[in-house]
């Protein structure tokens, strides 16, 4: 009976150790997902300045040949013009992209939190019916003594 206790008690420190060992590799996942987006959206930024740049130039260049010259009608202001209109919107869909995982990160960094009493780290989510198993405790009352450890479950503490 002690040993299937104890042999639990290790089954439920290395699930949990699987779980967070999961829950890490998600969170940098997601850091690194989020990380790129900034990247992404720091290089549409420059390349809309570099479009800007290019707009003012080719205004002032068609204005210094023809100074009653129609410039929207210009084709190289157009197409900068459509360009920077695409840029925009790769940006816009680059922000909502980030904001939406932001939300996702601040929602999985709730999942697992610590038990400020204890230190011991604490499920957040609802345990299936299917896989809730009893908690095992260890009893730190004999430590003082030369007795072992006794692990028990909750439901053999109901007894």
């Amino acid at each position: 009976m002690e040993r299937e206790s104890i042999d639990k008690f290790f089954d439920g420190v290395v699930k949990n150790v699987k779980t967070a060992f999961g829950k890490a590799v998600k969170k940098t996942d997601q850091l690194t997902h989020i990380g790129k987006l900034k990247i992404d959206i720091v290089s549409i930024k420059r390349e809309m300045e570099k479009n800007f740049t290019s707009i003012g130039k080719s205004l002032y260049e068609i204005h210094s040949d023809t100074p009653s010259a129609p410039v929207w009608e210009n084709e190289t202001i157009k197409n900068l013009i459509k360009k920077g209109e695409e840029l925009n919107e790769r940006l816009v869909l680059k922000k909502d992209e980030l904001e939406h995982l932001a939300h996702e990160e601040e929602t999985t960094a709730e999942d697992l939190s610590v038990d400020e009493e204890n230190g011991k780290a604490t499920n957040t989510e609802a345990p299936s019916p299917d896989t809730a198993e009893p908690e095992v405790v260890v009893s730190t009352e004999s430590a003082t003594t030369d007795e072992p450890a006794q692990a028990t479950s909750e439901t053999d503490n109901k007894k």
